[in-house]
Formats: structure tokens, C-alpha cells, sequence
């Protein structure tokens, strides 16, 4: 994604811009708080560290409309034939679990809190940044099932992208949905 962004600018990564493997947030962060690199990619909560200690957001990927997927649910065909209940009630608990989180803040700071260990203020600013980017209900559009393999598409030098029916399947999460709008009907 980087590097993408880097020729959307008109750069390219290697030549116009050196890319180091520094390792994990923590290291990426330590290399930049100790002038070691120019610039590094942070996820939360080491991007509000860096903010904190004067440093200044470049770009977010976030705010740039591109899609990285994060926490998909993923599944062998095997395993949705032979377990099939199992795999209906574990989407059944993560669109639940998604839906608590987008609708009830004050219930999933505290867990955002004791999971990345960090202060309730933290936790918030953490929140608020991870909304806009997760989906009203775990499906994506199409649209954006497009621009998730986008850049995967360019990294291979894939001629075209695969078909999306092949790479997606959301009628699991349709049932899902369609099971937890039945339980809030009978109320």
C-alpha cells in the first residue's frame, strides 16, 4: 500500500524513497522517536504516540478510500460443509460482537482498554479512528470488494482482478443478519 501511495504521488518507493524493514510498530516507533528514520507506517496506538510526542501524520490510508482488509472471517470449503452449525454461530457472535461495538462506545472502550492495554482516554481516540473504517454489517460492497484486492491485483502483476464470486462469499453473514433481525422482531 505504501508503495502504492508513493506512485499515486509520483514517487517511487526504492528510488525516491528509501523503505526500511524496521520490524513491528514498537520498533518503528523507537526508530523514529530516535531520529534512526524519516518517517514510518503506525497502527494504534503507537500513530497517537507519535502525535503526542510532536510528530506529524503524513497521510492515513484510512482517509485515502482504500481498502486493507482487517479480521475477515476465512474458512476452507471443507469446513463450511462438515461444520456447518459451528461456522453459522461463530458469524452469528462476530456480526453481533461488530454490531455492539459500532453502536455502544461506552462498552467497547473498556474492552478496547484491557485488549491493547492502554488508558481509557487512548482507547477513545482509538475507537473514534476505527469506525469510519469498519462496515455497517461485516459485508463489503462491491465497490469495495474491488478496491480491497485492488492493490494485491497491481503487487502480482495480475492482468485482471479474479472474480469477486470466487474470492467472497457473504451469504453465511446474510443468514446471520437475517437470523438477528428475526430475533429483534420478536423483541
Amino acid at each position: 500500500m505504501l508503495r502504492d501511495l508513493l506512485r499515486t504521488h509520483g514517487l517511487q518507493g526504492g528510488k525516491d524513497v528509501a523503505i526500511l524493514a524496521v520490524g513491528v510498530d514498537s520498533s518503528r516507533y523507537a526508530s523514529l522517536a530516535n531520529n534512526v528514520t524519516d518517517a514510518v507506517i503506525l497502527s494504534a496506538p503507537y500513530n497517537f504516540a507519535a502525535q503526542d510526542a510532536g510528530f506529524k501524520e503524513l497521510v492515513s490510508f484510512v482517509k485515502q478510500d482504500w481498502v486493507e482488509l482487517q479480521g475477515c472471517i476465512v474458512a476452507r470449503e471443507a469446513t463450511l460443509k462438515t461444520d456447518g452449525p459451528v461456522v453459522d454461530k461463530f458469524i452469528l457472535a462476530t456480526l453481533k460482537g461488530l454490531l455492539n461495538v459500532r453502536s455502544n462506545r461506552a462498552a467497547a472502550l473498556p474492552i478496547i482498554g484491557t485488549m491493547m492495554k492502554v488508558k481509557p482516554d487512548l482507547a477513545g481516540r482509538i475507537y473514534d479512528q476505527s469506525i469510519p473504517a469498519l462496515t455497517p454489517y461485516g459485508a463489503l460492497s462491491e465497490e469495495g470488494q474491488r478496491k480491497a484486492i485492488e492493490h494485491v491485483v497491481k503487487q502480482m502483476n495480475l492482468k485482471e482482478a479474479p472474480d469477486l464470486k470466487k474470492l467472497y462469499d457473504f451469504a453465511p453473514l446474510e443468514k446471520a443478519r437475517r437470523q438477528l433481525e428475526a430475533q429483534v422482531r420478536k423483541g
